[in-house]
């Protein structure tokens, strides 16, 4: 199917696109699955190799206990549907094992064109899927210090992908997404955490990886991103000591000084904090001192003063100014490098950092972080406490994976990094839309013009 498609799309195995493909929109329109258009050019492409196979005596074998699994399943009656129609065409015998594969294309390859808002009315998620999205979450908390865990709407979206991926992953068929390097290079931070989610997954799925699902993961994973954590505002925690009515006051003038930067999701007496999920929020803003802060923390007045209001815009000016050279030591850049592979770079990366080669091989070949621009920003997280960067251009292009690049930035983040390091992930994003910075970069032949750039680089 994929040689097919590659390669000699122009082909037909059997004639018979012209004849079906017009019916069977209608047939699927009929029945409710929406398909995109490619989807259902390969449903036609892939009736096209069924019955090649069935005319020279090559059908598929599936066991009783997958054809029962299947037969319950609401797109087993419409691939009977398709079925009976192509019978009326053409001369050919389908079995049930065909049918039952017909079936997983069309789990497979149906989408849903209602928003993520409507599909939770109608989607119910299997107890074991809500289990395995729990757990989920709880691990990307872990290493983002995002918490997804009250977005309902990504859970079922989620959800319902990995129901119909796992199906695919079972019978070895895949779902290609067109805008691949499209959506790796728009939202970065989002195929990052889409990648996590793949390894979080994979030991169950029995593959090494598929970057068009990833990709699929990331577009749920940006849209909650959008919706709840990406944001200018800091969520703030405010802590006080007083009485309810003082609180009120000492919002109202935070507020009136701050409204720019941050919300007041929660006010608290200084008791009820034992109770409290610090994770939720961006920043503690309290009148007493608090021992073990998990998250940013600064004590104020409770009365607003200038001393207070001081300490407060420090904060905002810290963590909003970033550039890509602050956390970059001369001796980690190496230009005109004759390195020429990608497994030579991760090595290096590897030995220079004290990381694992193997953790980082596998992550890298996962989430293949080579861009469309000639630059790949390799990451890894909590091999540090802090930011750390290495930036290596080559004297002449290697291939990484299905990419030329010329240039690798590799990143070493801490983990819960976003909490702190929103705005400086911002910038990579930045960078790797800029292809007039990525060139001026590679135009550079001495470490000083770099450690400029990079330090100019807002």
């Amino acid at each position: 199917m994929n040689y097919i498609k590659d390669f000699v799309w122009k082909i037909s195995l059997i004639n018979i696109e012209i004849d079906i493909k017009q019916q069977m929109s209608e047939i699927l329109d009929r029945d409710g699955i929406s398909m995109t258009d490619a989807s259902l050019d390969d449903m036609v492409k892939y009736l096209s190799i069924m019955m090649l196979r069935i005319n020279e005596n090559h059908c598929v074998k599936m066991s009783e206990e997958e054809k029962t699994l299947l037969k319950s399943e609401y797109e087993y009656q419409v691939a009977r549907d398709i079925v009976d129609f192509i019978k009326t065409y053409y001369d050919i015998k389908i079995n049930e094992e065909e049918i039952c594969f017909l079936t997983v294309h069309l789990i497979g390859k149906r989408i849903n064109y209602i928003s993520d808002i409507e599909s939770c009315l109608v989607d119910v998620l299997p107890e074991r899927i809500e289990n395995k999205m729990m757990k989920l979450f709880l691990y990307l908390n872990e290493i983002y210090g995002i918490d997804f865990s009250d977005d309902f709407y990504l859970k079922k979206a989620l959800g319902v992908h990995i129901l119909a991926m796992e199906n695919r992953m079972r019978f070895d068929t895949y779902l290609k997404n067109p805008m691949l390097k499209m959506i790796k290079k728009n939202y970065l931070l989002a195929y990052l955490i889409s990648v996590d989610i793949w390894l979080f997954l994979h030991p169950e799925l029995n593959v090494i990886y598929s970057e068009d699902e990833i990709a699929y993961f990331t577009i749920h994973i940006q849209y909650s991103l959008m919706r709840n954590h990406l944001k200018n505002k800091k969520r703030v925690l405010l802590i006080n000591n007083l009485n309810s009515s003082s609180t009120e006051l000492l919002s109202y003038e935070l507020l009136q000084e701050f409204d720019e930067f941050m919300e007041i999701v929660d006010s608290i007496h200084i008791r009820q904090l034992e109770d409290i999920h610090m994770e939720k929020y961006d920043l503690v803003i309290s009148t007493s001192a608090i021992s073990q802060a998990t998250i940013p923390f600064i004590q104020i007045s409770p009365i607003l003063d200038q001393t207070s209001i001081h300490k407060i815009r420090n904060y905002f000016m810290q963590i909003e100014h970033y550039s890509l050279g602050d956390f970059i030591k001369p001796k980690n850049i190496l230009l005109n490098s004759s390195m020429e592979s990608k497994t030579e770079v991760l090595q290096y990366i590897s030995k220079v950092f004290q990381l694992s080669f193997s953790e980082l091989d596998l992550k890298e070949n996962v989430g293949n972080m080579a861009m469309e621009g000639h630059i790949a920003i390799p990451q890894m997280i909590g091999y540090s406490d802090i930011v750390e960067e290495m930036l290596i251009t080559f004297n002449k292009p290697i291939i990484w994976d299905h990419e030329f690049i010329q240039c690798v930035l590799f990143v070493s983040l801490p983990k819960r990094f976003f909490l702190r390091y929103q705005g400086y992930y911002s910038l990579l994003q930045k960078l790797v839309m800029d292809q007039e910075a990525i060139e001026k970069i590679l135009s550079f032949q001495k470490t000083k013009e770099v450690e400029e750039f990079l330090s100019g680089y807002h």
